[in-house]
């Protein structure tokens, strides 16, 4: 789609806000006329926090060790892989938390309101009803990068 808005003679005054992951990923933003739109991610490899640098540092070592995994993924990970480490590493969290493998303590730890996670999205934090807090990053892409314009924390949800 970029490219063909490029072919078209760009975006002119339009706007373009990519809200899905597939949209704010790492292969967009250097994609040809990806220039000035704007993006929506749980995860930029821009922002710096103990979470991301330990999932960078993580995933460089799996593919210095795996180099056909490298050739195929990128040497960063993409945005899309996102949700499913949020999820390992906040079952993780939770079982650490639990002290246990025993399921109802897990879910009792898990809706706690005491369960955080230092993720790559920043400090996740899991209500009593298991739902973390994660944050919505909005950026510009500006020469192969984004530029993060602001965070936007999701309200905790409340279910009926």
């Amino acid at each position: 789609m970029f490219k063909s808005m490029q072919e078209l003679g760009g975006w002119g005054k339009m706007k373009f806000l990519g809200v899905s992951q597939s949209s704010g990923g790492n292969d967009v933003v250097q994609a040809a006329g990806a220039e000035g739109v704007f993006v929506s991610s749980y995860w930029n490899p821009d922002v710096q926090n103990s979470g991301t640098a330990y999932w960078l540092d993580s995933w460089k070592a799996y593919v210095a060790a795996h180099p056909d995994f490298g050739k195929s993924e990128g040497a960063i990970p993409p945005v899309n892989v996102l949700p499913f480490y949020q999820t390992l590493w906040g079952a993780i969290s939770a079982i650490q938390l639990a002290g246990s493998d025993d399921p109802a303590k897990i879910v009792q730890a898990a809706t706690s309101g005491n369960l955080k996670w230092d993720s790559p999205a920043g400090m996740l934090t899991w209500n009593e009803h298991g739902l973390s807090d994660e944050s919505i990053l909005i950026g510009q892409v500006h020469n192969g990068t984004t530029t993060i314009l602001r965070t936007y924390k999701d309200s905790p949800v409340t279910l009926p």
